[in-house]
């Protein structure tokens, strides 16, 4: 940081093409570095500072590829933070507005390919993934295996084992920041999703979803679906249900 302040804070020294080169060039890397790490922690006050100098490039990837969008989507795993925390939201909403791009792919778990609403919508985050969405973030976009966002949401992150979180007798962080699978693939349908999207293997988003029905057809049969039991913890009762009965149409 010190060869950085005094790139900035002190006049330009005499004309001599060496130094100076190398003191541009280590103040762009420190601020790039600076403003993926300012990303990565939810710092929106120093992320704001960073950007609104007009200098940095918000879609600027780092050394691992990552724009400031990813790095703060794929943090959450190393910090053990959830994609619902409200300082999440607000920096997705801030660099969202400064112009990141929803669509770049980035590597993620070994899958090369992977874009923030597959991310949002496997949290069951009805937050982000409209947020998303709004910025025109790609509801069919492909990883390699042909996952879509609703693939992503089918795989109904254990996190999300109560299945539609916003239900009444939901504690209140559930309710105002995350909804589960369910929701978010009615919001994905309703937003022009497809249904009929197939991965590379040929699985359809019904194929997707963990259920008991192979040890247990009966739990799968439609009066069984429509019954308030629920299914073992994890899997995505109501979710499935409502992406069988949309799949019939």
């Amino acid at each position: 940081m010190a060869l950085f302040a005094a790139c900035s804070h002190h006049p330009a020294p005499p004309p001599s093409p060496g130094p100076a080169c190398a003191c541009a060039a280590s103040s762009r890397a420190t601020d790039a570095d600076a403003l993926h790490v300012a990303a990565e922690n939810h710092d929106l006050a120093q992320l704001k500072r960073l950007l609104e100098s007009g200098t940095w490039d918000v879609n600027k990837r780092n050394a691992t590829g990552l724009t400031p969008l990813q790095a703060a989507f794929v943090s959450l795993g190393r910090v053990l933070r959830h994609s619902a925390n409200p300082p999440m939201a607000e920096v997705v909403a801030y660099l969202l507005g400064k112009g990141a791009d929803p669509n770049l792919p980035f590597s993620q778990s070994g899958e090369p390919a992977y874009t923030v609403l597959h991310f949002a919508a496997f949290d069951g985050n009805m937050v982000l993934v409209p947020m998303l969405v709004n910025a025109h973030a790609n509801l069919n976009a492909r990883a390699s295996r042909g996952f879509t966002p609703l693939h992503s949401a089918a795989r109904c992150d254990f996190r999300l084992s109560c299945d539609d979180c916003s239900r009444p007798g939901s504690n209140d962080f559930s309710v105002r920041w995350t909804q589960g699978a369910k929701p978010v693939i009615e919001y994905l349908l309703d937003h022009g999703a497809d249904l009929r999207a197939r991965t590379v293997a040929g699985q359809s988003v019904l194929d997707i979803f963990s259920t008991p029905c192979a040890a247990d057809p009966a739990a799968c049969e439609p009066s069984a679906l429509a019954s308030a039991a629920p299914w073992p913890s994890g899997m995505c009762k109501q979710a499935y249900a409502f992406v069988r009965a949309r799949m019939q149409r």
